[in-house]
């Protein structure tokens, strides 16, 4: 008997050999990506008008570029030992069988020469490798194998730049004013927006709802509309308040009320190098006893080429006389409706502590003609 069961020993290692079910299957792995944007494949998108850096409002057309990806493969072999369900399902009937046997068996009057115990003694010793054996030494290898042609595949739009739109001169209309002025060859307007916008009061800035017309050779003209987002306007408030030339931008402490008289509100027809213009002059008078800080004034007409514009003075010692004049590019057609034309325009003072004269600086008269500037 104990020549028999010593002959089951390879016969339960081959068992065992047989309780995994390999496979191997060769699989095509993604390697690195390598997104590629096509700027030889560029579509234009809705022309803007924008803010740039230094403050100033910039014409430009979004330039959109195809994309692709570019994406590494290669093929790779993987091996995989899986339980083998047969040998275990044979397994545990055989385990569950010589269990019984055995059992019974060991019960016997003489165990060691019953045929029923040694049935179940076999039985174990062949069920059990097989109901465990397949649980045991799973295994998964991957190996690579040879590169394969990369995949490509595209990717969406995104936007890679910008062009500057160019024209001789453009017209943008911000709520109630019309602002004139000349575009250079990167898109630049000529006119910053802080000259219609109070520079000292940058926390009451919102957003501004712009259509600019655009004038390009031969009479040509874009219009665009969009909406300015001026974050970097009043970022930029301090340093254009502090590049005004003969302008001191402090907001000194207050001690004593000043006494601001305004002079005659002076507006004349007058003409630049770069066309027709109209000069707008306000003299202050600082009678004291106080000084006055951050003096500006902004005009108020039903003239839209003419309204919001700021007038920026500053500091304005005791006893001091300070007079502050705005060249206003106007169109030709605005020059001509002006000519001797009777309007109306006022300039509502501010300054930096609430001390600024509530009462309007007014001009109700005709538009003479001045002599040109440079």
């Amino acid at each position: 008997m104990f020549a028999a069961m010593r002959a089951l020993v390879p016969v339960v290692f081959h068992l065992l050999a047989g309780c995994h079910v390999v496979s191997t299957v060769e699989v095509v792995r993604p390697g690195k990506t390598e997104h590629v944007v096509q700027k030889d494949r560029v579509s234009a998108g809705a022309p803007r008008v924008v803010v740039t850096e230094a403050g100033l409002l910039r014409f430009v057309e979004p330039q959109i570029c195809q994309t692709r990806d570019v994406i590494e493969q290669r093929a790779t072999t993987e091996t995989i030992e899986e339980p083998n369900i047969a040998a275990f399902v044979v397994g545990i009937v055989a385990t569950a069988a010589g269990g019984v046997a055995f059992t019974a068996g060991a019960f016997e009057e003489e165990p060691a020469g019953s045929p029923v115990f040694w049935s179940g003694t076999l039985g174990l010793l062949l069920g059990l490798p097989l109901a465990i054996g397949p649980w045991i030494g799973l295994d998964r290898s991957l190996v690579l194998g040879r590169a394969l042609p990369p995949l490509e595949k595209a990717g969406a739009p995104e936007p890679c730049g910008d062009r500057p739109l160019t024209g001789r001169s453009a017209t943008i209309s911000i709520d109630s004013a019309d602002v004139r002025g000349r575009v250079s060859a990167d898109g630049v307007f000529s006119i910053p927006p802080l000259a219609l916008l109070d520079a000292y009061a940058p926390q009451r800035f919102r957003p501004l709802e712009v259509t600019a017309i655009l004038e390009g050779e031969g009479g040509t003209s874009r219009t665009i509309s969009t909406v300015l987002e001026v974050g970097r306007l009043a970022e930029r408030a301090p340093h254009y308040l502090k590049a005004l030339e003969h302008h001191d931008a402090t907001i000194g402490r207050f001690e004593i009320v000043p006494n601001l008289a305004a002079g005659t509100l002076r507006v004349s027809l007058t003409s630049t190098s770069d066309g027709p213009a109209v000069r707008v002059v306000l003299p202050l008078q600082n009678s004291g006893p106080g000084e006055a800080w951050g003096v500006r004034g902004q005009l108020d007409t039903p003239i839209r080429a003419l309204d919001k514009r700021m007038i920026y003075f500053g500091h304005i010692a005791k006893d001091e006389v300070m007079s502050r004049e705005v060249i206003i590019p106007v169109a030709p057609d605005v020059a001509s409706m002006l000519r001797g034309a009777t309007i109306q325009v006022a300039v509502e003072l501010r300054d930096g502590h609430g001390t600024a004269p509530e009462t309007l600086v007014k001009f109700d008269g005709a538009v003479l003609i001045d002599a040109p500037r440079p």
